[in-house]
């Protein structure tokens, strides 16, 4: 059975066997990864589908997402679309062309599988050789869990320790005892102190000389 591309519209189909196919395997993105992205466009049918269902069918797995609206794609190749666009509909314009180029990304990507359907968000990171382009629903919440546990549990460790080292300085200010400093007392004087921690001073009486 040959592999498969459903998409919502002729436009996306002329653009991807006109131009983007060719850009995919030999050009723009002929050199990213993952190596073989470009390899499993070989012999890939383009069709219109003719029921809500779009995206990768019969075996087809894109290995990687495609920005077709990158700034460096559409600096170089905005003409280009748009003549490839005006073949099919006349009165295109680039503006009009971002919607269909925005759509046919996340049909390739895995992101669209309904036409009658909001997209799934998207999931960074996936320009791997393992990629699965048919991501579930239940996969993208596993890993937005699991990152949320991780986050948090980071946070949590940053928060204990801080607060350790707040409870260490305050216990060490609470036992540092301040030591009175009382002068030398000079001869002939006595220096106590009352259970109020007042200081007293007394004087020895001197004794009376014979004449």
């Amino acid at each position: 059975m040959k592999k498969k591309l459903l998409v919502s519209s002729i436009l996306q189909a002329t653009l991807l066997n006109q131009f983007l196919i060719g850009e995919i395997q030999t050009g723009f993105w002929k050199e990213q990864r993952p190596v073989a992205h470009g390899a499993a466009w070989d012999d890939v049918q383009i069709v219109v589908s003719p029921t809500n269902q779009v995206g990768p069918i019969d075996g087809f797995k894109p290995l990687r997402f495609y920005d077709f609206l990158n700034p460096e794609f559409t600096k170089l190749y905005e003409n280009k679309l748009v003549e490839i666009a005006r073949t099919v509909k006349p009165t295109m314009t680039f503006k009009a062309l971002k919607k269909e180029l925005i759509e046919l990304a996340r049909i390739i990507g895995g992101r669209m599988t309904d036409k009658t359907q909001e997209p799934a968000r998207v999931f960074r990171g996936n320009n791997r050789a393992d990629f699965d382009v048919i991501r579930t629903v239940d996969r993208q919440k596993v890993m937005t869990v699991a990152g949320a546990k991780e986050a948090v549990k980071k946070a949590t460790s940053s928060v204990k320790k801080t607060a350790v080292k707040k409870a260490v300085a305050t216990a060490v200010k609470k036992t540092t005892v301040k030591k009175a400093t009382v002068a030398a007392p000079t001869t002939g004087v006595t220096v106590t102190k009352t259970s109020a921690g007042a200081t007293v001073r007394k004087v020895a009486a001197k004794k009376a000389v014979a004449a």
